[in-house]
């Protein structure tokens, strides 16, 4: 697996005393770094777009608790959260300026984040090529946004249709099982429900809604079992709360006008829905879907009035 990849490179590192001359906190420093840079890249691309409260969107992107514990753990999620950072940023750029030194960027940071996780890579791939169009053509932002992602989930029928082989739908339904064999197979303590669905298009609209809510709420209060799983629903608990505070004070009128607020929720809620669908242990599922959970808080946050109630003015 990647996990057990980037597990075995930071291990010959550590032994060959590469970068960090052998001390473990060298390597914890690095990668913090790497994801202040990526999450300051984030907040860059979406204050140049929103004129939403400064002080509401620096929360959304640095005050998660689960982006600060995983954006500061010697693993996959800072390089993630660095590439996702380098792509949004750079691809911001390139659509005001064409310079073509920042598309190799999103170039290069596209394709080390597909090597990382290639499922984050085509979450947003809708948002980008929406955004893309109506830089081009500057007509109904909402319907571009929709005709995309109709427009790739009407691909991915088709090759459903054509060969099984190359189906998303069965794919998201062959990892579901590897990751219950393994979850058996190395006992984990917080096994949650799996959803149940079908490796067709329809079994993964319907049983969609109810992924997202498994991927924003679990694991529940009273499933705990230790204080990490506490932490994680305490977490959930707050994250909804501010979830329906961003909702009850969106701004209709920037859904029209900001394509990387679009952008952010849309990937944010596909990587949600793919976590969920393919993660049967709570705890794994909490990692999985931080990146989901950043983009769709801040994408949220973009589209907010700038003075909001019971949040800072």
């Amino acid at each position: 697996s990647n996990d057990d990849m980037a597990a075995g490179v930071l291990a010959v590192a550590h032994d060959r005393n590469i970068f960090s001359f052998g001390y473990y906190y060298v390597q914890l420093l690095f990668m913090s770094f790497l994801s202040l840079i990526g999450l300051t890249c984030l907040y860059k691309a979406v204050i140049s777009f929103s004129n939403c409260n400064k002080w509401l969107l620096f929360i959304a992107c640095f005050c998660i608790p689960s982006v600060l514990s995983w954006g500061s753990a010697v693993l996959q999620e800072p390089l993630i959260i660095f590439f996702l950072g380098l792509l949004i940023l750079n691809f911001t750029n390139w659509i005001q300026t064409k310079r073509k030194q920042q598309f190799l960027v999103v170039v290069i940071a596209g394709l080390l984040l597909f090597g990382l996780k290639p499922y984050i890579v085509v979450a947003l791939l809708p948002g980008l090529i929406a955004w893309y169009i109506y830089a081009h053509y500057q007509k109904s932002l909402p319907i571009i946004f929709i005709l995309s992602c109709s427009s790739i989930f009407l691909i991915a029928v088709i090759f459903h249709k054509i060969d099984f082989r190359y189906s998303i739908f069965r794919a998201l339904n062959d990892q579901q099982i590897i990751f219950l064999k393994n979850a058996v197979f190395r006992p984990a303590n917080s096994l949650i429900e799996l959803i149940p669905f079908a490796p067709d298009p329809l079994s993964v609209l319907r049983r969609s809604p109810q992924a997202i809510w498994v991927a924003l709420s679990r694991p529940y209060l009273n499933e705990c079992k230790n204080y990490l799983q506490y932490f994680a629903a305490i977490e959930n608990c707050l994250v909804l709360l501010f979830l329906i505070l961003l909702l009850l004070n969106i701004d209709l009128k920037k859904l029209n006008i900001h394509p990387l607020a679009l952008l952010c929720i849309s990937g944010g809620l596909i990587i949600l829905i793919i976590t969920a669908f393919t993660t049967p242990v709570a705890g794994t599922l909490v990692r999985l879907k931080m990146p989901g959970l950043l983009l769709l808080v801040l994408g949220l946050s973009a589209c907010a009035k700038p003075k909001m109630r019971w949040i800072l003015k």
